[in-house]
């Protein structure tokens, strides 16, 4: 009989999915993406542009991989968390939310109100590079656990068994 699936391996497996999809959604509007990156020379915007659908084309086939009991699927989530910590700068640059706010500023027209929302650029910059470490760091931590880990080797070991094959 097979180990039950951790609930975080559901979350995980499911949340990889999900985000994938809807970043692959956002990532069909390419006329924001080089909105949000024009500052960047012109040569790495189609390089990021990439990187983006196969980060999240890999997000999705993990995801999937996650829920299905696959081996490799944790360690290409373990990969795609150390990918996102190490390029944290990158995937939230400051630009991306100074241009962001200028656009809400233009489209919300508070300047009757006398307020910006520009100053929240910064601060909003800050937060995500920080809730992406920490997930991508809570992501590795429980999907190097022990527990966890015997569960994908489980299933690896018993789907290749002979017992498998007659049940």
């Amino acid at each position: 009989m097979l180990p039950k699936r951790p609930w975080g391996v559901t979350i995980l497996g499911a949340g990889f999915s999900i985000t994938s999809i809807l970043n692959m959604i956002v990532l069909l509007d390419i006329k924001n993406y080089y909105f949000l990156f024009q500052s960047w020379p012109g040569e790495f915007i189609p390089l990021r542009f990439a990187i983006s659908w196969i980060t999240r084309l890999l997000g999705l086939a993990s995801g999937v991989g996650l829920l299905c009991r696959q081996e490799w699927a944790r360690k290409m989530v373990c990969g795609l968390a150390w990918f996102a910590i190490l390029v944290v700068y990158w995937k939230h640059p400051y630009d991306a939310f100074l241009r962001h706010t200028e656009h809400l500023n233009e489209y919300f027209d508070f300047s009757q109100l006398g307020v910006s929302l520009e100053f929240l650029a910064f601060t909003s910059c800050i937060l995500a590079r920080i809730i992406e470490v920490c997930w991508a760091s809570a992501t590795l931590y429980y999907l190097s656990r022990k527990r966890v880990k015997d569960y994908f080797v489980y299933y690896r070991v018993y789907a290749s068994s002979p017992q498998a094959n007659h049940q």
